[in-house]
């Protein structure tokens, strides 16, 4: 299973008349040997990003099937359990927090504006599950290397609260790059049985490790211990895509999460072994919509990576 690191971090916004106070939590695993967090409530919201794996969530009287990339929230004071039985092994990042109403005379002058038109949609109404866009994990992929990269502690709490108000907005539905709300019992998705899971965990591993090197089918099939043929069948069976799409997102994942960092284009190339930039850009472009100087001019500024790095 594919594991982030995630910086564990308490936070305190103020967006209008309210303030957030929130702390950042994770990675949590849910595995074979403790796939569930049992059935449960909390007097404060708990927001969920899927980071890897599938599995299930029961928010009250409804049930939802998990998978990666999907935000999911626990309301206050509703009975609501994780678990990953018959799935992939679940690995997950998650805030715990609350609002407060500000005094009239405890409000900050001019306070309002974006943060406080997103905090109140949140507030008014908000799906319990939805498919987040592409920029989380660009953002994961940059908090995962926090420690390595040595970021300012300042930096990393915009990093994480940046986070946190994306999720947010996924939830609220203000940001329209995600799939829309997942349905209740989503049951499209087949059970996975054991022999499978353990040829799809050692093929997506195998994958990961890899990205930068030129990946054979041959290879990941005899890695995974099944046929090229049974391979590709498992993928598009219980990923829904076929392997070379896979290793295509996967790199443009990992791509932007370079291009975060401060990374230049062509460097982010040569780290995941394209010979031409102009490749790279192409599908680049062809998984996020734009060309990769574009996606990191618009982003990245605003989460300061760039200086960091010390990187233009």
């Amino acid at each position: 299973m594919s594991v982030v690191r995630f910086p564990n971090l308490e936070f305190r916004v103020e967006a209008g008349s309210l303030v957030w106070l929130a702390r950042s939590c994770g990675p949590c695993h849910f595995t074979q040997e403790v796939p569930t967090n049992h059935l449960h409530s909390h007097q404060i919201y708990e927001m969920c990003l899927v980071h890897a794996g599938r599995g299930h969530f029961r928010h009250g009287k409804d049930e939802f099937q998990l998978a990666r990339g999907d935000v999911f929230v626990a309301n206050p004071h509703v009975a609501h359990e994780i678990d990953s039985y018959g799935f992939f092994d679940l690995s997950l990042v998650f805030f715990q927090f609350q609002y407060q109403l500000l005094p009239a005379e405890g409000r900050t002058s001019g306070m309002g504006g974006e943060l406080a038109e997103r905090s109140h949609r949140f507030i008014e109404h908000h799906a319990v599950v939805r498919h987040g866009p592409a920029v989380l994990f660009s953002l994961l992929n940059v908090l995962g290397e926090y420690e390595r990269l040595g970021v300012p502690r300042q930096w990393l709490r915009d990093l994480v609260v940046d986070l946190f108000f994306q999720c947010l907005d996924t939830l609220s539905g203000i940001d329209e790059g995600g799939a829309g709300e997942v349905s209740s019992l989503r049951s499209s998705q087949p059970v996975m049985i054991a022999g499978h899971q353990e040829m799809l965990r050692r093929a997506v591993a195998y994958i990961q490790r890899h990205l930068s090197r030129t990946l054979y089918l041959s290879d990941i099939a005899s890695h995974a211990g099944t046929s090229a043929r049974n391979l590709q069948l498992l993928f598009q069976r219980y990923l829904g895509c076929s392997i070379s799409d896979h290793i295509k997102t996967q790199r443009m994942r990992q791509a932007a999460g370079y291009l975060l960092m401060g990374y230049r284009v062509q460097e982010v190339a040569e780290l995941l072994g394209y010979t031409s930039p102009a490749s790279f850009a192409r599908i680049f472009r062809q998984v996020y919509g734009e060309s990769p100087k574009a996606y990191q001019q618009r982003l990245a500024p605003s989460l300061g990576t760039a200086r960091f790095h010390g990187r233009a």
